[in-house]
């Protein structure tokens, strides 16, 4: 009798243990994902330098960065133990695509090469998309209208567009610059102003990434959970309902 009552508490033991232990880990599961990517290609090749007299002006095609991120997601699991305030989850993390910039930077270099101190007071800035006119970022207009070029100095100007989302696949974008001085007289007046422009073709490219979803179970109290998964928040804490 006793054996048996012995056999019976191992066999007990063994089922509890059995039950507390986590099951295997899952395999990850495929994810096939595609991001948009802008591309602004000049109309015209060779645009991108144009010199007026004394004046150089250089604006290149708008760059974009694709950059990867993962997403960390928890789900509680059912557990026939609780040790220590230790709750089982399974932990996802899910990989994902983003554009950076959201929106169009136009960068505008300019060169003063006359012998005289160059102010970009007066100048005017005009950006259209497919026939419309789109507003600029104020402020980078005041940077640039307040700007001071020694001779022989070059600074370089960022100009925020629109977020690129809100152009039509194909759009034509052309950026002009209106009333540059582009030569001073000996008494550091303005003696003549010039106008730039550029036009962009934008035809964005979608690119497609096969990724995997990372799963694996994990033990930590609800609190930590709510810490660390961002789908939780602070309602971890609360407990799973």
């Amino acid at each position: 009798m006793l054996r048996n009552l012995v056999i019976a508490v191992t066999a007990g033991v063994l089922a509890t243990s059995a039950a507390c232990e986590p099951p295997p880990p899952k395999a990850p599961e495929s994810l096939a994902l595609t991001v948009k990517v802008p591309k602004f290609s000049p109309v015209k090749e060779g645009t991108e330098t144009q010199e007026r007299e004394g004046v150089v002006v250089q604006m290149a095609p708008p760059l974009f960065s694709v950059e990867r991120a993962t997403a960390l997601s928890c789900t509680e699991q059912a557990t026939f133990m609780v040790t220590n305030d230790q709750y089982l989850f399974e932990i996802r993390e899910t990989p994902s695509y983003a554009v950076t910039p959201e929106n169009i930077v136009f960068n505008v270099k300019v060169t003063n090469r006359t012998d005289q101190v160059l102010k970009l007071e007066g100048t005017v800035f005009k950006l259209i998309v497919d026939d419309k006119e789109i507003t600029l970022d104020q402020e980078a207009y005041k940077t640039f209208t307040s700007g001071i070029l020694t001779p022989q100095q070059q600074k370089q100007f960022a100009i925020t567009g629109p977020a690129w989302s809100s152009l039509a696949d194909n759009a034509t974008v052309s950026f002009s610059v209106f009333g540059m001085p582009i030569a001073i007289d000996e008494a550091g007046n303005v003696a003549k102003r010039g106008n730039f422009d550029w036009t962009f073709s934008y035809k964005p490219e979608t690119q497609a990434k096969d990724e995997q979803v990372q799963i694996r179970q994990e033990s930590m109290t609800r609190a930590d959970a709510a810490g660390r998964c961002p789908n939780l928040g602070g309602q971890a804490a609360m407990g799973a309902r």
